[in-house]
């Protein structure tokens, strides 16, 4: 049973419906959409929860909200519930009329309706969750939920969990790279949301990659596209991002690989997925500067005249495993003893 959270402390949201969405980093969220057959602005506010057990590794995130309108100056969340401030100045409880009960995926984004059950009731509560029979709540969070928000609500899983974000691994070794090759994104920040896609009734994650040849200036980003599954992931394919120097806005496919005998429309099909989900240049020139301020050219180079590369590399972790199964290095011989 799962026990509602509390917050860390008072957390208090000041409302200003004119945007598309406001946010606090320890877990309180307002959506902002034009309400239908009304003037006004409908506002979606909610606590965006994870499973308490600290040993609990699930990647869901538990969504309690309802509705508010334009009138409402402040939403905040303390230890009995969530309140809402009118223009009077009094504060009133929302606490036992929650309409939206929603539990997301963080690595899919998908959204689906969640069954208050247990303790997570409360006194009375029951009687009045789940007010959302048609779903319209449900369509509302999914048609907002783009690479943007699922950071957000990573950022809370992890605040919750008393996890670090942000910082890279204890550990880089680059020392058998050569010239030319790619680090994953994900090598390097182990603490970063899974990026996956649903589609065709199979699941794909999205890994990048950037170049770590200090004398490159071609700014490429390798998109990798590789099945999720029980069994060890395939690769399908990638999307081969240009993009332009910083300060540059803009993004462009360079060239587009088909691996495993996959279908290429798949590729571009999936590749329309990742531009539905994020603002590609932004994100990807966000995650280049990142690798950039660690300066893991530097880093590489110097491993390098300390111990000079004698024998082929080992594949990166999510690059295919050179067995020429198809499937990822670290989904196939990464812990196969080497011969």
């Amino acid at each position: 049973m799962r026990q509602r959270r509390k917050p860390p402390g008072p957390v208090t949201i000041t409302v200003r419906s004119s945007v598309a969405r406001q946010v606090h980093d320890r877990g309180l969220f307002v959506l902002w959409r034009d309400a239908p057959r009304s003037s006004q602005r409908q506002g979606l506010a909610f606590v965006a929860s994870a499973c308490p057990e600290p040993d609990c590794t699930c990647l869901d995130m538990h969504l309690d909200g309802f509705v508010i309108d334009d009138s409402v100056r402040r939403v905040s969340w303390v230890s009995d519930g969530i309140k809402i401030t009118g223009p009077s100045g009094a504060a009133r409880g929302r606490d036992q009329e929650i309409e939206l009960t929603a539990l997301v995926e963080l690595e899919s984004g998908e959204v689906q309706q969640r069954t208050p059950c247990g303790d997570e009731e409360g006194e009375g509560a029951s009687k009045a969750r789940g007010s959302d029979p048609a779903g319209e709540l449900l369509d509302w969070v999914r048609g907002c939920m783009d690479g943007e928000l699922l950071e957000h609500l990573h950022r809370a899983w992890m605040r919750s969990k008393g996890r670090a974000m942000g910082s890279p691994r204890e550990e880089i070794d680059l020392r058998d790279r050569v010239p030319g090759d790619l680090v994953g994104f994900e090598e390097i920040f182990d603490d970063e949301r899974g990026d996956q896609y649903i589609h065709g009734g199979g699941r794909y994650w999205a890994d990048t990659y950037f170049c770590l040849d200090p004398d490159c200036s071609c700014r490429e980003v390798r998109v990798v596209f590789s099945a999720a599954s029980d069994e060890p992931g395939l690769a399908v394919g990638a999307m081969v991002v240009a993009l332009n120097p910083p300060g540059g806005d803009a993004a462009y496919v360079a060239r587009q690989e088909v691996e495993g005998g996959a279908p290429e429309a798949l590729v571009g099909e999936l590749w329309q997925l990742f531009c539905a989900r994020h603002q590609v240049a932004d994100y990807l020139q966000r995650r280049l500067a990142r690798i950039g301020a660690l300066d893991l050219r530097r880093l590489w180079r110097s491993q390098g005249r300390r111990r000079p590369v004698v024998r082929p590399r080992a594949p990166g972790r999510n690059e295919p495993c050179p067995c020429g199964s198809g499937k990822k290095y670290k989904r196939c011989c990464l812990d196969r003893p080497a011969v």
